[in-house]
């Protein structure tokens, strides 16, 4: 109490002037139209503009939870197509049912390299979600790469920019296909080799995931070809565009092969008859 008296006896010509000012500039506003509506638009423009400051946040935070909602509504129909599903036809029965065949789980990229021989990715999902190694991973725009480890809420993912990993993938147009590498230099471009000569190539030609490699369904875009030349006189070298940019990619989804393990044993037990 007596700092507060010190303080309005030191102070007390500043703050009758200040006082005496909005008396003033109240009874200037009131008793001047001219001042009065220039006030009320002042008073307008600033509630307006903390207004639409706070509807742009509102905003951005209504895209956030529909972003998450798209991406989970896109894994629900991915699992949903025919790629993910297994048709029990045959040729001396028909029927109409089918089984699930590929699963998709929704996942964001935490990190992420492109600039390295050996680039890895790192998603916010790990086992207690259902992934695990060698599960294959895609993206909004084609193929990303394939898990290479989980822990219990993370995984690692090697992606096509990784001279480890060399997908197949085959061209749409006609059908051939060969081992898809990163030569560890351009992040937008991967080379499709081993393609015969007899392979008719065209610029602008889609490739795609062959089905060869068991990770991914066939079908799922890779990129378009934009060169070839040929090697050592046997085969085609094609250069092919990404149509994922890894510099941008930040929603994923790991795809799990259900019927992975009936395969593997089925060929484990070929192999060694």
């Amino acid at each position: 109490m007596r700092n507060l008296l010190r303080f309005l006896l030191k102070h007390h010509m500043l703050l009758l002037f200040l006082f005496l000012e909005s008396i003033a500039l109240v009874l200037l506003v009131r008793f001047n139209s001219f001042q009065s509506a220039r006030v009320f638009q002042l008073r307008h423009s600033i509630v307006g503009s903390i207004s639409n400051r706070y509807s742009n946040f509102s905003k951005y935070l209504s895209l956030e939870e529909q972003n998450r909602t798209l991406v989970k509504e896109n894994a629900r129909l991915y699992n949903q197509t025919k790629s993910s599903r297994y048709s029990l036809n045959n040729e001396s029965f028909i029927d109409s049912s089918s089984m699930q065949h590929y699963r998709y789980i929704p996942a964001k990229v935490v990190n992420n390299s492109v600039n390295k021989q050996y680039n890895y990715i790192t998603l916010n999902k790990g086992r207690v979600h259902g992934i695990d190694s060698d599960m294959g991973v895609i993206g909004p725009d084609g193929i990303v790469g394939v898990v290479k480890a989980a822990s219990s809420h993370f995984s690692t993912v090697i992606p096509i920019l990784n001279r480890e990993f060399s997908p197949s993938g085959r061209i749409k147009s006609s059908g051939f296909y060969g081992p898809v590498e990163w030569p560890g230099k351009n992040y937008r471009e991967v080379h499709l080799i081993d393609i015969p000569l007899h392979a008719t190539i065209q610029i602008g030609d889609t490739v795609v995931t062959s089905g060869i490699t068991k990770a991914f369904p066939i079908g799922i875009m890779i990129g378009t070809i934009t060169d070839y030349e040929i090697k050592k006189g046997v085969d085609y070298e094609i250069i092919v565009s990404l149509s994922t940019d890894f510099k941008k990619i930040t929603d994923v989804m790991v795809i799990e092969n259900l019927l992975l393990e009936e395969q593997k044993a089925l060929e484990d037990s070929t192999a060694h008859d």
